[in-house]
Parts: structure tokens; sequence; C-alpha cells
């Protein structure tokens, strides 16, 4: 954690505080402040909130780290596994055994979550092409 006399903290209107960090990851806000207070996910104090980078964000995150180009793509809610089953209206099971086959996902601190983009191009690319854009990610930005 650092100071918001730190010289290097970042602009406010570039952070994310921790219900917005909680909801990017699909945990409580209750979660991402036992992370913070660990010492897992770096956050800076301005007065007594706690704000979080999106450099700070994707540290946590196994997985690829975004370019400037894949940038959006990675500021997109995550999903967990329950949220992509329904949202495709299959089983977790199936979604176990496509991750087994090489579905990205993304483990922060143990938890399995999805980009909905990078599953949407996964599935057009391993089981059908015609797949409609979107159609997992829809309603998520």
């Amino acid at each position: 954690m650092r100071d918001s006399n730190d010289t290097h903290s970042p602009d406010t209107a570039h952070t994310l505080d921790p219900a917005a960090a909680a909801d990017h990851f699909r945990v409580r806000p209750r979660t991402i402040q036992i992370w913070i207070r660990d010492g897992k996910l770096q956050s800076y104090r301005i007065g007594r909130a706690h704000r979080m980078t999106w450099a700070e964000i994707w540290a946590c995150e196994d997985g690829p780290k975004p370019t400037r180009k894949t940038e959006a793509r990675y500021r997109l809610p995550l999903m967990t596994r329950a949220e992509l089953a329904s949202r495709l209206a299959i089983s977790d099971r199936t979604v176990d055994r496509w991750i087994a086959d090489g579905l990205p996902a993304r483990n922060v601190f143990g938890l399995t979550r999805f980009n909905p983009v990078d599953a949407e191009e996964w599935l057009r690319r391993r089981h059908d092409p015609t797949l409609p854009y979107g159609f997992v990610s829809e309603g998520l930005a």
C-alpha cells in the first residue's frame, strides 16, 4: 500500500476503488479489502480510500498481460465458471473440460476467471467460426 503523498500516485480518474475491483474480479468488496490488507493487491491510499491502477489489477491475474491494443478487452469484468456456463447454457463440467482443452483462463489468487472476449475467440476457433461476436460479453461492459 502506498500513501497519497507518494509522488508516483496515479490520477484517480485512471484508478479503481475496491468496489470496482471486486466487480472486475467477481468477488465481494470485503475480499478486495483482505487482499489489500494481506499485501496481495497493491493499492494507493487517498485519504481513507484505497485505489488501484489497472496495472496493479492485471498483476494479480495469471494470464496474458494486456498490450495497448488489448487493454479495453482486459478491462471488462471477468466471468466465473458458473457465469460462463450459465451464459452458454452448458454445465460447469463442460467448462472444466474446455479448460483442459485450452480455454484461456485468468487465475486470480486461486480463483478461476475468464475474460469474455478471450472465451468467445477460443470458442469460435475451437467449435464454431460462425458464432456471433459479443455472444458471451454482451452486457458486461
